[in-house]
Formats: C-alpha cells, structure tokens, sequence
C-alpha cells in the first residue's frame, strides 16, 4: 500500500534518518519509536516531504506527491501558535480545502465539520478561539480536521504528549475506528508503556531503522536494547 525507500535526511551535515526503508501492506496503526533524538519526526517530515530529504515513498505504486489529498499530517502542539485568532470550527475547516474547487463555497461543509467536531467531543466549543483549549482539547480538534479531509494516511506527530488521560482514549478509540474503515496511521511515540495496547506494528529508529513489523516481533528485549540501549524499562523494570 505504502512504501518508503531510503529515506534519508540531515541537519547541518549531521545524518538525523540513515536510509529507513519498509512497506506497509494493509490498514493499520503503526508507531514510530526510538530515544530521544532517534529521528522520529524526522522521518515524518522526510517521508512528507516538508523538509529536504533523499528517497522516495510511494502509495498504491504512484509518488505519494500525486496522492496528497489522501495525506493528513498533524504536527507536535509545540509548533502551533495558539494566539492566532481562528476559532475552532474554522481549524476543522482547513480540513475541507484539498477537496475544494476553486472558488467553491464552504457553505455544505459546515455539517460536516460539525459532524467531525461530535465525534471528538468538541461541538460545544465550535466558536471558541483556539487559544481557550487545553492541549487535550485542541488535539482533538486537529483529530477532526483530519477527520473532515477523510485522508487514507493519517501522520500524527507526539499527539500524547501533555493532554488529559480522557482526551487521550478518546483519541485511540477514534484511531481505531478509522484503521477499521481502512485508514493507514502512523504515530511518533514515545511511552512505552501503552506500546501493546495501541499499536499493531511498530517502527523502531535510531537514526537507521532498528527493526520494522508487528507489536509481538519488535518490542522485544533485543530491539529495545538494541535502541534505547541497557537501562530500557520493560514490562516496569529495568532489564
């Protein structure tokens, strides 16, 4: 379904992803996992193509560059800023636009954002400006803006981190549903912890891939060490 190919890329001359390569063949959830500074979003962003990098991905055999309405990418919450005067309702929107002709009207959208809004909770918070919003809340509406473009490969960038435990399953429950209908995502992640319980494959960087498959084929002793180094906590201890 998803190929990437020695993907490859650096910042200041430092190698930050060495040649990652691996296939994706069905709907799936996968994580992307690796210490600090393994290169994880990195390897989104190169993959993505929003900075420069060498290799190539494809989709069902064509440039993934010819496909980017199926492509929904979500940031880390770092990146954004919440002072911009946009509401709610207005962020879920963007997610319209790669369906828009031009000059088309927003006007029959509207139901949809605000459909999209339901499904995460957020519908009581449609006219409030971004800036009003937890992290947990504002992570769900970026999850309905994705969910408005109604993408085929969903990239999500740390969507864990600092949000409220309610937000956080509402999230997965939500991941789930759209694997379920035959969406591909792929999460930068870094809580070991709820590896099993969210994903089905995992990717594990350091740099180079360490190893690509399912839950039960990479997060073992070997691959985590492998990665992480000695001092890995696994299973609540240290092995």
């Amino acid at each position: 379904m998803i190929r990437f190919e020695n993907i490859t890329a650096a910042y200041s001359q430092q190698i930050a992803v060495d040649h990652v390569s691996f296939e994706v063949t069905q709907p799936t959830i996968v994580g992307l996992l690796g210490p600090n500074g393994a290169g994880k979003s990195t390897f989104l962003k190169a993959a993505l193509g929003l900075i420069p990098a060498t290799g190539s991905v494809t989709y069902k055999g064509e440039p993934l560059q010819k496909n980017q309405q199926e492509v929904a990418y979500v940031e880390q919450k770092s990146a954004i800023d919440y002072t911009f005067p946009i509401t709610v309702a207005e962020v879920v929107s963007l997610g319209v636009y790669p369906h828009l002709k031009p000059w088309a009207s927003m006007k029959k959208y509207w139901g949809k954002v605000m459909d999209a809004l339901k499904a995460v909770d957020m519908q009581d918070f449609a006219k409030r400006q971004i800036g009003e919003l937890s992290g947990g809340q504002f992570q769900r509406v970026l999850l309905a803006r994705t969910l408005v473009q109604d993408a085929s490969l969903i990239f999500l960038d740390e969507p864990f981190v600092g949000i409220d435990a309610t937000s956080e399953q509402i999230i997965m429950g939500l991941l789930r549903k759209l694997k379920e209908n035959g969406k591909t995502i792929f999460i930068v992640h870094h809580d070991l912890s709820k590896v099993s319980v969210y994903f089905d494959e995992i990717l594990l960087l350091r740099q180079q891939k360490i190893a690509y498959g399912t839950v039960q084929e990479v997060f073992t002793p070997h691959y985590l060490k492998e990665a992480y180094g000695d001092a890995i906590l696994i299973g609540g201890d240290f092995t």
